[in-house]
């Protein structure tokens, strides 16, 4: 799960949070060493499969329910990908992974694993043309 938590074209949007449902596929290779540690760097991308939407409400809890947006948005909490993919110019978040791993073996049979992973999302730019031009109906 992925969550946008700015606009910067709208910073009103900043009391409405995103919470992005994907599927995440990638490609991380590794270097192995000698002494147990591995480093990795891979990339990939979030397919977002749907979306919910979450406004901070009173004491600044999140999770209210949205009865304000705009045009056709007005009230809508869920998206699915048709609609995701209709509100962003491109609707992947691709990312970038840089993995470091020591690996301590007890025995031939047991080993404990140590190590930190380090993940760059790109956000998804909505498509405002869109949005602004087109919010008397709804696709279908």
């Amino acid at each position: 799960m992925r969550i946008r938590t700015l606009c910067k074209e709208y910073p009103e949007m900043a009391i409405h949070r995103f919470f992005y449902y994907s599927l995440i596929l990638g490609i991380l290779p590794k270097l192995n060493f000698n002494n147990g540690i591995s480093f990795g760097i891979g990339a990939g991308i979030f397919l977002p499969l749907y979306s919910t939407v979450k406004h901070k409400g009173k004491n600044n809890i999140w999770g209210e329910e949205i009865t304000t947006g705009l045009g056709k948005y007005v009230g809508i909490n869920e998206f699915d990908f048709k609609k995701v993919s209709y509100m962003y110019k491109v609707p992947i978040m691709p990312y970038i992974k840089l993995n470091l791993e020591k690996n301590f073996y007890m025995s031939e049979l047991w080993a404990f694993k140590i190590g930190a992973n380090l993940v760059y999302n790109f956000g998804m730019e909505f498509d405002m043309d869109k949005l602004k031009s087109d919010t008397s109906i709804w696709i279908r």
